[in-house]
C-alpha cells in the first residue's frame, strides 16, 4: 500500500494516474483523476467524490498497484487501470460523482449509443461506458461549450460499473471481455513480474523494494508521440517528464535485472538529439524543451552499467558512441565562450543544480562539477 498524497496510482504505460492532493486552496483539495500528456498534466480530469443520495460522504483509500480502493460506511468503490488507455471502475452501495469544473474553452459531452457518452476536452477524447448500473450526466451547454460537466453513477441498483476510454479520433466499440476481478488479477501479475525482475532485497528493506519498483512501473507511460520507446517519468504527480540526466539514474538502476527496459531508458535523449548534437532538457509525448541543457553524464554512466552488466556489447556501442561524441563536442563548441577548454552552464537549470550558489553572480559558470 502507499500513500496518494506522494505516490499517484497509475499503470505501466498509462497517461492515467489518480491523485489526492491537500492545497491551501480548497477548491483544489481532494481526489482527483488525472492525465500526464504534456498539454493537460497541470489540469485535472476529474474529481472523484463518493456520494450517497446525491451527497458527498467521506470515505478512505488504500491504494495498491492493481487497484484503488475507496470504502466509506455504506459501501465502496473499486478502481482498476485495466489498459494503458482504459480505466474500469465500480461500485456496491454508494455512488461515484465525477466533477469537472473547468472543462476547457471548448469541452463538450456528446450523447452516444448505448447511453455512452463522448467527452471531448478539446486536446483529449474520452468514451464513458456504462458496464452495469446507469450514469446520470449534467453538461449545461453554453453556445460552445460544456460549463462544466457532472457525472454520477447510480447506486440504486446497488451495483455499478463504467469503463473510461482515451482514444484520439474515432472510438472502436469494444464488449470489455474480462470482467474487473480478472481485468485487476491481470494487473496485478503484470506488476509482480516487472517486482521480481528488479533486484531483490530482504528484512527491513522489503517493503521499500516494493514501493520502489511500483513507482518505476507506475511512472512508465507507453510509446506515443514524441516518446519513441516505453519512458518513465519522474512522476506521475508534477515532474511528468523525462529530463536528461534523470534517465540515466534509471537506466542505472534497471540495469542488473531488466537491460532490455534500462537501455530504452538510456536511448530516450539520444532519440531526439538535434544536428549540432544537443540532447533536449526534457521530453514528455508533445513537447522538447531546448531552453535548457542537463549535465553530459551519460558516458558515465554508460561506462558504470558497462561494469555491472554484461548487456552492452559492441553493437550497442556502436549505437551510443557517435552521439555521445557530438554530445561532448557541443559542449565544446556552444558552451565555451572563451575558447578556454572550460564548458560553461548558462544557467543554473543548465547544471540541475538549480538554484545553487554557483549562480548568484550571474552566467555563465565554468564549474568543477561540469569540467569533471
Amino acid at each position: 500500500m502507499f500513500d496518494l498524497r506522494k505516490v499517484p496510482f497509475s499503470a505501466f504505460g498509462s497517461y492515467f494516474a489518480v491523485s489526492r492532493f491537500e492545497n491551501a486552496n480548497p477548491s483544489q483539495n481532494g481526489l482527483f483523476l488525472r492525465t500526464v500528456h504534456a498539454r493537460d498534466y497541470e489540469k485535472p480530469l476529474f474529481r472523484l467524490e463518493m456520494v450517497v443520495n446525491g451527497n458527498p460522504v467521506p470515505f478512505r483509500e488504500t491504494a495498491n498497484p492493481h487497484m484503488l480502493n475507496l470504502v466509506g460506511d455504506q459501501g465502496s468503490i473499486d478502481i482498476c487501470i485495466s489498459e494503458p488507455k482504459v480505466i474500469r471502475m465500480r461500485g456496491t452501495g454508494v455512488g461515484l460523482r465525477l466533477t469537472a469544473s473547468e472543462y476547457g474553452p471548448y469541452g463538450s459531452v456528446a450523447a452516444q449509443a448505448e447511453n455512452r457518452w463522448e467527452l471531448n476536452l478539446y486536446s483529449q477524447k474520452l468514451m464513458l461506458s456504462p458496464l452495469t448500473g446507469t450514469l446520470h450526466v449534467k453538461a449545461p451547454w453554453d453556445r460552445m461549450r460544456c460549463t462544466e460537466v457532472q457525472i454520477d453513477a447510480d447506486a440504486e441498483s446497488g451495483e455499478w460499473e463504467f469503463a473510461l476510454d482515451e482514444f484520439q479520433t474515432g472510438w472502436k466499440p469494444r464488449s470489455y471481455e474480462d470482467n474487473f476481478d480478472a481485468a485487476a488479477a491481470r494487473v496485478k501479475h503484470a506488476f509482480a513480474a516487472f517486482r521480481d525482475s528488479t533486484p531483490t532485497s530482504t528484512g527491513k528493506y522489503g517493503s521499500a523494494r516494493e514501493l520502489a519498483a511500483y513507482v518505476c512501473w507506475s511512472s512508465t507511460v507507453q510509446a506515443e508521440g514524441n516518446h519513441k520507446r516505453p519512458s518513465m517519468y519522474m512522476s506521475k504527480n508534477w515532474m511528468c517528464n523525462v529530463w536528461s540526466w534523470d534517465h540515466c539514474f534509471n537506466a542505472m538502476g534497471l540495469i542488473h535485472t531488466n537491460p532490455d527496459f534500462a537501455w530504452d531508458q538510456f536511448m530516450i535523449m539520444i532519440d531526439h538529439q538535434d544536428d549540432m548534437g544537443a540532447f533536449p532538457d526534457s521530453v514528455n509525448d508533445s513537447r522538447c524543451n531546448w531552453g535548457f541543457a542537463k549535465p553530459p553524464i551519460h558516458g558515465w554512466a554508460l561506462k558504470w552499467m558497462m561494469e555491472r552488466s554484461d548487456f552492452i556489447n559492441a553493437g550497442r556501442l556502436r549505437q551510443v558512441y557517435e552521439p555521445l561524441s557530438r554530445w561532448t563536442e557541443w559542449w565544446f563548441t556552444y558552451r565555451d565562450s572563451g575558447r578556454l577548454g572550460f564548458p560553461e552552464y548558462h544557467h543554473g537549470n543548465d547544471s540541475g543544480w538549480d538554484n545553487c550558489t554557483n549562480f548568484h553572480e550571474g552566467v555563465p559558470v565554468a564549474s568543477p562539477d561540469l569540467c569533471a
